[in-house]
């Protein structure tokens, strides 16, 4: 079941397919242009909204998922947030752990 086409014969694509077919296309373009690491989980609400920015404003980005199971403790994230809360940007060398802070950033360094 499709979206409604102007054009009778012409198929198009349901919302879900455009977003998941815009994120692999973001995910291979990061590959040519690393620049930001999301650190993520997908149940955390935080995470996702900031997920969601990214892909509207079509940034490329680097998503690093994390288990609730621990991982959030090891030293490798706790250097990078010392807060053990799952969501966390890192831009070079600026990193952001806030999601409402990260999104004020992302929207603006990447004005639409």
């Amino acid at each position: 079941m499709g979206c409604r086409s102007p054009f009778p014969n012409t198929p198009t694509l349901p919302n879900y397919v455009k977003s998941r077919h815009l994120a692999a296309k973001l995910v291979v373009s990061f590959e040519k242009n690393p620049m930001l690491k999301l650190y993520y989980n997908p149940i955390s609400l935080n995470s996702r909204r900031v997920w969601v920015a990214l892909l509207e404003k079509q940034v490329a980005f680097e998503p690093i998922a994390l288990n609730l199971d621990g991982d959030q403790f090891a030293p490798d994230f706790l250097a990078i947030n010392p807060f053990h809360r799952i969501q966390a940007l890192v831009d070079g060398d600026l990193t952001l752990v806030e999601s409402l802070a990260i999104l004020h950033c992302i929207d603006a360094k990447y004005q639409t």
